[in-house]
C-alpha cells in the first residue's frame, strides 16, 4: 500500500508539474498572441494613418485637379467665346496646309460643315489661277519669313457668292510645328460707300461742269430763241416757215428746261414745279420718238386722259418718257419689236398690291413703260439707277439718263419700279401723286403781243449777240436803248448822264465787274433805279439775294419775248 501511495503521489506530482507546464505554455500563447494582437492593432492604426493621410491627398489632388479642369474649361470658353465674338472670321492653319481651329462666323458665312472645314486648305477659298499664286506668296511670307501680311481679296465659295474681305495673317511657331492664324473682315459695306463716294465725286463734277457750261449754253439759247421769236413777230401765220419756227422756240425751250433739269439734278438749281397734264406731254414725247426710232418698233400707246394733274416741270415729265423709251428703242432695236406706253390713275392705300415701296397713300398717275427686248439679269437691275453705269456701248450712252429720271421721280415724291427678266422684256412703272390744283393755262399770256413802251432802257451784256438781241427786242417794242457790252463801259455812260435811263437791264456774269457789283454802283448813284438782273447760271446770286439788293427783277436765261417785256413793264410802273 505504501508503495502504492507513494506511487499515485508522484502521479500526482508529475501531473501536476505536466498541467502547470500546460498552463504556462498557455498562458505564454495567450500573451504571444494579445503581443501580436497589440501589434497588429497597432500596424492597423498606423495602416488606418497612412490611408488617412493617403486619401487626404488624394482629396487635395482631386481638388487641385478639379480645380485645374474648371480653369482649363474656363480658359476654353472664355478662348472659343472671345473667337467667336470677333467681327469677321477667324482661322488656325498648320503648317499653312490644314484647317484646324475656326469660329463660327466662318462655318455661318461659308454655310459649309465641320467636316468640310476640316483639313481645309486656305487656298480652297480663292477663286483664279492669279489670286492662288498671290494666295501662296501671302504664306511664305507669314511661314517662312515669319512676317503678318495684312491684304484685301475676295474669297469665293462653293455656291459662287463672292465677298471682299480685309484678312490678317500672322504666324505662330509651337512645338516644332508653323502655324497661320487669319482673320478676316467683310468690307462688302465698305467697298459700296467707297463706290458711292466716287459716285458722289462724279456727281459733284457733273455739278461743276454744268454751272461752267449753263451760262454760255444759255446765252446761245437765248441767241435761238430770241432770233426766232422776232422772226415769228415779224412773218404771218400763213408763212410755210411759220410752224418750222416754232419747232426751233419749241426745242430751245426745252433745251433750256434741260438744262435746268442737269443744273437740278446736281443740286445747283430748283424746278419750278406747277399742276400738269402729263398725259399730253407723253403724248407729245411720243409724237417725237415715232419720228426718229425706226418703223421696226411698234409704238402701241393707251393714254387715259381724264388722269388729273401731276405737280412737275413739263421737262421732267419729257425726258422721263424720253429716256425710258429710248433705252426700250436700244433694247430692240437689233431685231424690232413693241414699246408699250401706258397711264391710268391708281388710289394706293398701305394694303395695296402697288404699293410695294410704301409710298404715301393716296391718288396717283401709273405710267407703265414696256419693251419685248432681252430683259435684264438681277445684277443689272440692281445698278441701273446708278450714275454712270450703262450696258450700251461708249458712243450710245453716259450712264446718266436713268440715274436723271430716278433722281425726277424721287423729287416729284412717286417712285418707280422696275420688273425685267432675262428673255422676258423689260417693264418700268412709274407712279406720280396726282393734286388738286387747278391749272393755270398760260396760253393766253403767250399769244398776247408784249407790251410795248417809250422808255430808256441801259443794256449791258458781255455776249455782243445778246446785247444786240437785246437792244433790237425792245427798239422794236418802242423804247429807246443803249447797249453795252461792258460794265466798266456802262457805269461810266450811268455817271455822265444818271438822270437819261429808266431802267438798266444787265447780265450777271462779266469780266470786270459782276451784275451785283454794277448794281451797287449804281444804286450808289442813283437809289431808284430800277434794274432787272439776267442770268445764264450764277452761284452767287439768287431771287432772293437779288430781291434783298433791290434789283426789281431777276430772269434767269433764255428769256422769252413776252416774258421778257412784261417783266421789264412791271419794273418800270413800279410793280
Amino acid at each position: 500500500m505504501p508503495d502504492d501511495a507513494i506511487l499515485w503521489k508522484l502521479l500526482a506530482i508529475i501531473t501536476g508539474i505536466l498541467g502547470l507546464c500546460l498552463f504556462l505554455k498557455i498562458r505564454i500563447e495567450i500573451i504571444k498572441r494579445k503581443k501580436i494582437q497589440m501589434e497588429l492593432l497597432k500596424n492597423q492604426k498606423e495602416l488606418e494613418n497612412i490611408v488617412k493621410i493617403r486619401t487626404n491627398d488624394l482629396v487635395e489632388l482631386n481638388q487641385e485637379l478639379n480645380k485645374s479642369k474648371k480653369e482649363l474649361y474656363r480658359e476654353k470658353t472664355f478662348s472659343d467665346a472671345f473667337i467667336n465674338s470677333l467681327p469677321g472670321t477667324f482661322a488656325i492653319y498648320e503648317e499653312g496646309k490644314r484647317l484646324i481651329k475656326w469660329n463660327k462666323n466662318l462655318a455661318l458665312i461659308s454655310k459649309y460643315s465641320s467636316e468640310k472645314l476640316l483639313n481645309f486648305n486656305p487656298l480652297d477659298w480663292l477663286g483664279s489661277d492669279e489670286e492662288k499664286k498671290d494666295g501662296s506668296a501671302w504664306l511664305k511670307k507669314i511661314l517662312d519669313d515669319g512676317k503678318t501680311v495684312t491684304i484685301e481679296t475676295d474669297i469665293t465659295f462653293a455656291d459662287g457668292r463672292i465677298i471682299p474681305i480685309l484678312t490678317t495673317g500672322s504666324p505662330l511657331y509651337l512645338e516644332g510645328k508653323r502655324y497661320a492664324i487669319w482673320t478676316a473682315i467683310d468690307i462688302s459695306d465698305r467697298k459700296k460707300i467707297e463706290e458711292q463716294l466716287r459716285q458722289a465725286q462724279k456727281m459733284e463734277s457733273l455739278g461743276t461742269l454744268a454751272g461752267g457750261i449753263a451760262h454760255d449754253f444759255n446765252n446761245i439759247l437765248s441767241a435761238i430763241i430770241g432770233y426766232a421769236e422776232l422772226a415769228r413777230l415779224r412773218i404771218s401765220a400763213e408763212n410755210k416757215a411759220f410752224p418750222h419756227i416754232k419747232q426751233v422756240i419749241k426745242a430751245g425751250k426745252r433745251a433750256k428746261g434741260l438744262v435746268q433739269q442737269i443744273l437740278a439734278f446736281s443740286r445747283q438749281s430748283d424746278q419750278d414745279l406747277q399742276p400738269l397734264k402729263v398725259q399730253l406731254i407723253i403724248k407729245e414725247a411720243l409724237k417725237l420718238l415715232r419720228s426718229t426710232i425706226p418703223t421696226t418698233i411698234e409704238i402701241n400707246q393707251n393714254i387715259d386722259l381724264t388722269c388729273g394733274p401731276v405737280l412737275a416741270d413739263p421737262t421732267q415729265i419729257h425726258q422721263i418718257i424720253m429716256n425710258i423709251c429710248t433705252n426700250a428703242y436700244y433694247a430692240m432695236k437689233e431685231v424690232g419689236g413693241t414699246l408699250g406706253v401706258s397711264m391710268k390713275p391708281v388710289n394706293l392705300t398701305d394694303e395695296s398690291p402697288d404699293n410695294i415701296m410704301d409710298i404715301e397713300p393716296g391718288p396717283y398717275v401709273k405710267i407703265e413703260i414696256s419693251d419685248n427686248g432681252p430683259g435684264m439679269t438681277r445684277d443689272i437691275i440692281d445698278r441701273i439707277f446708278e450714275p454712270y453705269f450703262t450696258t450700251k456701248i461708249k458712243e450710245e450712252g453716259t450712264g446718266l439718263g436713268l440715274a436723271v429720271v430716278h433722281g425726277i421721280v424721287n423729287t416729284l415724291h412717286g417712285n418707280i419700279i422696275v420688273d425685267s427678266k432675262p428673255g422676258k422684256g423689260t417693264i418700268f412703272y412709274i407712279y406720280l401723286p396726282m393734286v388738286k390744283k387747278t391749272i393755270t393755262k398760260n396760253d393766253t399770256k403767250q399769244n398776247t403781243p408784249p407790251p410795248t413802251g417809250n422808255e430808256r432802257i441801259l443794256i449791258v451784256d458781255d455776249d455782243k449777240i445778246i446785247a444786240e438781241l437785246t437792244k433790237e427786242v425792245f427798239d422794236n417794242l418802242g423804247y429807246h436803248v443803249t447797249a453795252c457790252t461792258s460794265s466798266i463801259e456802262t457805269l461810266n455812260i450811268f455817271q455822265k448822264q444818271p438822270k437819261d435811263f429808266d431802267i438798266l437791264i444787265t447780265d450777271m456774269t462779266m469780266p470786270e465787274m459782276t451784275g451785283t457789283e454794277l448794281t451797287k454802283q449804281i444804286h450808289a448813284i442813283r437809289p431808284d433805279m430800277p434794274i432787272i438782273l439776267c442770268t445764264g447760271f450764277s452761284e452767287q446770286i439768287n431771287e432772293k439775294k437779288a430781291q434783298a439788293m433791290g434789283i426789281k427783277k431777276y430772269l434767269m436765261k433764255p428769256v422769252a419775248i413776252n416774258n421778257f417785256a412784261r417783266a421789264v413793264r412791271k419794273a418800270l410802273d413800279g410793280k
